[in-house]
């Protein structure tokens, strides 16, 4: 629960107790190994991602890429006309997990980072036939 009330708070923990076999564990560090930190000079919460990120990066042996601020630029158009089309480009990207690292990043999205909502809406469009762009 997120609040700033704290008298609402201690309503609810009663009545879910009511109901469950709880404990309270006061502040949350951690929840679905996603670490929480807390900038009480602000009153704001940072979930930072960065573990899980380089962790997927490293599974779809992608560590060394170039990071960007902006997931996608205005410029930069993704179409079908840049799904594979040769034999020997439907053999190197067949070898990439294209649907696992779309999903991976989903979950990041999900959770954390809206902010790549867009692009990942882009992507999801090829995931039938990607290509190298894609």
């Amino acid at each position: 629960m997120i609040t700033n009330n704290r008298d609402e708070v201690e309503k609810v923990k009663v009545e879910l107790n009511c109901k469950f076999d709880m404990k309270d564990l006061r502040v949350a560090r951690k929840i679905l190994k996603i670490k929480i930190t807390r900038w009480s000079a602000l009153k704001r919460l940072y979930v930072p991602q960065e573990t899980y990120l380089k962790k997927i990066l490293n599974k779809f042996g992608m560590k060394n890429l170039k990071s960007v601020f902006t997931p996608i630029t205005f410029h930069y158009k993704l179409s079908d006309k840049q799904s594979r089309k040769t034999v020997e480009e439907y053999n190197y990207i067949s070898n990439i997990p294209y649907t696992n690292n779309v999903d991976s990043i989903m979950y990041v999205m999900i959770w954390t980072r809206l902010d790549i909502a867009y692009i990942l809406s882009v992507v999801i469009r090829f995931m039938l036939n990607p290509g190298w762009a894609h």
